[in-house]
């Protein structure tokens, strides 16, 4: 048995235990010689472009992906396979999430809208014109009642999860906004564009910008406590950051170019990046503890 296990194929996610990766294709999954183990991986096959975006359910029993060939698709991880396809979308979709409550799903497109779906009735319930131009994340509030947009009108939106109606337009960022995040609580709201901004979601004002960057913050996200927010950027860098005061704890370095995606493990003790390679992270040691895949082939979204 080498020590290097290659598997390649086109538009997957490939699950590996506790970590789910989505790929741009065509796809290369590679345990490498330096991690001591191979992981096992399933690769869920079904979409016809990119997979831009995943998201597992709270209860874990599902995952959400949704994809450049327009689609949003939920699959059973129990059982491996595709239970539904929501079509709608006229362009590529950019995002998806669940909603706390697990039955709700969210989809942020290029089109300018953003849909939610019906997980139980497994049908489309309503769509939002959210914005000007594309959409290009969502994000629920932890309670479930608000739906926070993120889009390329330099805008971040707050919406009603029950009426649908435009609650707030947070103050105009000046180029366009990636990424979008509640904290833990649900009182502040985080963002990336070429900046990351803190904001009040109780007063809709913006506390504090910092992490000015020639380039663009893709996503962003809280620690399961609150006390720390984590960015991947363009320039090929996972920071951490200190929630109170926007210090910066840690520059993680290691990627080689754009990080797509960086998320902290439901634990709150692991960090996953992805970019060309997925690089696992230990935040008490705040050193790279695995590299989970190598090669050319571009890594675009991850989730625990």
């Amino acid at each position: 048995m080498t020590s290097r296990l290659m598997y390649r194929f086109w538009r997957q996610i490939f699950c590996f235990p506790y970590l789910i990766l989505g790929l741009m294709l065509p796809l290369v999954v590679v345990a490498q010689q330096h991690h001591p183990k191979a992981l096992p991986t399933i690769a869920l096959s079904g979409h016809d472009g990119w997979v831009t975006s995943i998201d597992h359910s709270p209860d874990g029993r599902f995952l959400v992906s949704g994809s450049s060939d327009k689609t949003v698709k939920v699959w059973s991880i129990e059982d491996r396979k595709e239970i539904a396809t929501f079509i709608g979308h006229t362009q590529m979709v950019n995002a998806v999430e669940f909603a706390p409550n697990g039955e709700l799903i969210a989809s942020a497109s290029s089109d300018a809208t953003v849909r939610l779906w019906s997980l139980p009735q497994q049908k489309e319930v309503d769509t939002i014109q959210a914005h000007k131009y594309g959409v290009n994340d969502v994000t629920f509030s932890p309670d479930g009642k608000l739906l926070a947009t993120a889009a390329r009108d330099y805008t971040v939106k707050l919406w009603s999860v029950e009426t649908l109606e435009l609650i707030a337009v947070l103050d105009r960022q000046r180029n366009l906004v990636q990424s979008v995040e509640f904290s833990p609580g649900g009182r502040q709201l985080a963002t990336g564009s070429d900046s990351s901004r803190l904001w009040s979601v109780e007063e809709f004002h913006q506390i504090t910008a910092w992490n000015t960057i020639d380039g663009w913050i893709w996503s962003i996200d809280f620690s399961p406590g609150g006390e720390m927010i984590l960015t991947a950027q363009s320039n090929g860098q996972v920071k951490l950051w200190n929630t109170a005061d926007r210090k910066e704890i840690k520059s993680l370095v290691g990627h080689q170019s754009d990080v797509s995606e960086a998320k902290f493990s439901p634990d709150g003790q692991l960090i996953a990046s992805a970019s060309r390679e997925v690089r696992l992270w230990s935040v008490v040691g705040l050193a790279s503890i695995a590299k989970l895949k190598d090669g050319e082939n571009y890594v675009h979204t991850v989730d625990f």
